[in-house]
């Protein structure tokens, strides 16, 4: 079902992972077949990313632990490799799942060796702080 023209179904060959194709073009990974239910293979995701390296992870956290916004965390770790804008999330996206809309995003990428920050500040003054393992070198 995956091969059919027009499907909202696919698969990652790289990552070994079937995922649900969304209107905005996202993808979520799915864990079970929606067709009869049994688990799908793990994913192979993790093997291509390292690992964060904990203390740095620890430092980063203790830096942040007092940022309440955007302009506090620039404050805390200086100016980004890479500043975006909003992000709209639609009424399905907010009502059925929880989302908000994204208001700014910062992303760091020479922080750390191991790991990418990306932080979003959110509607409501929420602020998610995000950990992203680098892409492994071959």
């Amino acid at each position: 079902w995956t091969a059919l023209s027009g499907s909202c179904l696919g698969y990652n060959s790289q990552y070994d992972e079937y995922y649900l194709l969304t209107t905005d073009g996202s993808r979520i990974i799915l864990h079970f077949c929606p067709l009869c239910g049994g688990r799908l293979p793990d994913s192979k995701r993790g093997n291509f990313f390292s690992t964060p390296n904990e203390s740095e992870l620890r430092n980063v956290k203790q830096i942040l632990k007092s940022v309440d916004c955007i302009d506090d965390v620039i404050k805390a770790v200086g100016l980004p490799d890479q500043r975006s804008g909003k992000v709209h999330r639609n009424d399905t996206e907010k009502n059925i799942y929880g989302q908000k809309d994204i208001l700014e995003t910062l992303r760091y990428t020479r922080l750390s060796d191991t790991f990418d920050l990306v932080v979003q500040q959110r509607e409501g003054n929420d602020l998610l702080i995000l950990f992203f393992g680098k892409p492994k070198k071959a």
